[in-house]
């Protein structure tokens, strides 16, 4: 019998701490922000769900969930982030108080994203197929470079006219990211043991902006620069596998594989004869994460459910970017 489901998250609101931490200057600057995709209900288990999210919706965080799917499901989440990252930095006297803050710096932007799945279980449909592995197609944003960042920058003097002068404004922006259009495929291997693999083909253009911005009466010009990434292409492959042979107690694991990303690379810089453009290449390292789902006894739709990720992004060398042709330079001090 075909079951035709769909799960819809209208909005979730999160603010910009724990799970949305990552849209910080520190991380979008030189990777983005690698986006952890998940329905409304894993949302309200904090991002959780390797081991308990069922059919379509459970594509991206563990393609082996997708073999509990029975006939056709849908999945539909939209998600809205909404920023709070603000910083001032205290100014200090010779005796170490603070007399005042120099600089102000914040992100206030909202970050809107959607995904979709389907998953189709051919059994029942073609019952002389019984071995026949349930398939998934889907859409999801995968690593997200839209960014807005302004500091301003004020007179450290304190003691001139006006007071907490602005020099000027500093705005370092960013719009577009990287989508995966995804296929998956999960097969059932023992009624307690399902295995599934996924491939995401992954898509996208950005572009980076600096600007800075000088008050009217200043005898300053304002200057601009531009970078631009496009024809971004780059392909990831996850293995999952999910073990429901303990009472009240499922088991997930994914493994992650390393994935690069090349593109067109193009530099509108302050001066015109500093102008560039050739190809770049940024490399993403690989993620191993495990999950465990439990449900009490006697509390049929309630799950508790933790999951643990590691991404070795320690080893940082390796994954530094290499922007035309050349491996941009390391901190030594990073690589721990």
């Amino acid at each position: 019998m075909r079951r035709l489901t769909a799960a819809a998250a209208v909005i979730a609101l999160v603010a910009l701490a724990g799970t949305a931490g990552a849209f910080t200057l520190a991380e979008w600057e030189k990777y983005g922000y690698t986006m952890s995709t998940f329905d409304a209900r894993s949302l309200a288990m904090g991002g959780a769900g390797l081991a308990a999210i069922d059919g379509a919706a459970g594509m991206v965080l563990n393609p082996a969930l997708i073999a509990k799917t029975e006939g056709i499901d849908v999945a539909l989440t939209g998600i809205v982030v909404l920023a709070e990252e603000s910083r001032e930095t205290p100014l200090h006297d010779s005796f170490d108080g603070v007399i005042g803050y120099n600089t102000y710096a914040l992100n206030t932007e909202v970050y809107d994203r959607y995904v979709g799945a389907v998953a189709f279980n051919p059994e029942g449909d073609f019952g002389e197929l019984e071995w026949a592995p349930v398939v998934a197609v889907g859409y999801s944003p995968r690593i997200d470079m839209s960014y807005g960042y302004h500091v301003q920058y004020r007179d450290p003097d304190f003691q001139t006219e006006p007071a907490d002068k602005i020099l000027y404004d500093y705005y370092h922006e960013g719009d577009g990211g990287i989508a995966a259009f995804s296929v998956a495929l999960g097969q059932d291997v023992t009624p307690d043991i399902s295995l599934g693999l996924g491939v995401d083909f992954l898509r996208g253009d950005y572009e980076v902006t600096e600007r800075w911005v000088y008050p009217a009466d200043s005898d300053e010009e304002d200057v601009a620069t531009r970078s631009e990434y496009n024809s971004i292409s780059g392909t990831r492959f996850t293995f999952g596998a999910l073990v429901e042979r303990f009472h009240r107690v499922d088991i997930a694991a994914v493994y992650r594989a390393p994935f690069t990303l090349v593109g067109d690379y193009k530099a509108v810089p302050v001066s015109p004869e500093m102008a560039g453009e050739g190809e770049f290449e940024y490399g993403y390292p690989g993620e191993i994460a495990v999950g465990v789902a439990y449900h009490p006894r006697n509390l049929l739709m309630t799950t508790v459910t933790c999951d643990i990720e590691y991404a070795q992004w320690s080893d940082f060398r390796e994954y530094f970017p290499t922007v035309l042709g050349v491996k941009e330079a390391h901190d030594p001090e990073l690589d721990d």
